[in-house]
């Protein structure tokens, strides 16, 4: 799983935060830049599909990282997206294009740069991190080009290339599937012989579970009480992209703030990390049919079981808040009608 795992970000990440989880794959042939013209761009960038389950459907989530050729991260605004087809088999066809789309910047949850602007800028100096979202309808399966054309905040205009596959089908459970069905070990667990590391990763650095109320309650039991609930699947300590501990934390506090209208869980990746031995409960939720998986992951499950939205490597924390504020407390009775 490792040689797999979070590898489409690899690039991006080495650019955004330090990382030392000693991940030296390649970049796969997915992110490769096209041969497709950048126009009247002034500079190239470099831009990486940080996309992991791409699949045929309408509004497919596509995110990208978007650097400068010294990798200084571009980051607020929002950036002109030109579609082309390239091929079923690889990128190496003559591009046909698609249409457009304009993809809008997002923040990594608790990486907030410091600043903002309404056009596109490049980060100098700061720590945050992000990247840009957009939805694209793809109708056939095989490989795609992505122009990038961003007018930068000081009036130059630079653009990129990067390509993307898209499978017939996707191979991690999304938005329609039944959430699936497990009994992960909580800290109320008694019948499973389980360490606190186990539960989350962070129990090796702090000695316990930072955060016992995400692992209070089993899926099992939310899905036989038709109770909706969000999850992120995460491993805060042994991240590659070092997204999972921000993205982990602020499921802690949307908890405080949302918890009388939603369950909140995390599931740990790993049993053991050095073994390179996936947690069962994790690998049911984001282990693909070839034995490998990416992190982190966020779904929201509805009260029927069946998963409503989900957020693959850098959850949209707007969006999802937006969905947590129109929900109503558990166990409101339903408006008259209904």
């Amino acid at each position: 799983m490792r040689t797999r795992r979070a590898i489409a970000l690899a690039a991006l990440t080495t650019a955004l935060v330090t990382v030392g989880c000693g991940n030296d794959d390649p970049a796969p042939s997915a992110s490769t830049s096209p041969s497709l013209d950048t126009g009247q761009a002034e500079e190239q960038i470099a831009v990486v599909t940080a996309s992991y389950d791409l699949a045929v459907g309408p509004d497919q989530r596509v995110i990208l990282g978007v650097l400068t050729p010294d990798q200084q991260l571009i980051g607020f605004g929002e950036v002109d997206v030109q579609v082309f087809f390239l091929g079923e088999q690889d990128a190496s066809g003559s591009p046909e294009e698609r249409g457009t789309a304009t993809a809008s910047w997002i923040p990594v949850p608790g990486m907030q740069p410091e600043g903002s602007s309404d056009q596109p800028m490049i980060l100098t100096g700061t720590t945050g991190a992000g990247v840009y979202q957009t939805a694209l309808d793809l109708d056939t399966p095989g490989f795609y080009g992505l122009l990038v054309t961003a007018e930068l905040a000081d009036g130059r205009t630079v653009a990129g290339t990067t390509s993307l596959q898209v499978r017939a089908e996707h191979q991690v459970p999304a938005v329609g599937d039944e959430a699936p069905n497990v009994r992960q070990a909580t800290v109320n667990s008694e019948e499973f012989d389980f360490t606190d590391r186990e539960i989350d990763s962070r129990a090796v650095t702090e000695g316990h579970v930072p955060d016992p109320e995400l692992h209070d309650v089993t899926i099992e039991s939310l899905l036989a009480t038709d109770t909706p609930f969000a999850v992120v699947v995460s491993t805060p300590v042994f991240c590659v992209s070092r997204f999972c501990g921000p993205i982990t934390e602020t499921f802690e506090q949307l908890d405080t703030e949302f918890g009388d209208r939603l369950e909140f869980l995390h599931l740990e990746v790993w049993e053991d990390f050095e073994a390179q031995k996936m947690n069962g409960s994790a690998a049911k939720w984001i282990q693909t049919p070839d034995g490998s998986a990416t992190e982190p992951w966020v779904f929201v499950v509805g009260s029927d079981g069946i998963i409503t939205h989900r957020w693959d490597n850098v959850l949209d924390e707007a969006a999802l808040r937006e969905i947590l504020q129109s929900l109503p407390p558990r166990g409101s009775p339903e408006p008259a009608g209904q």
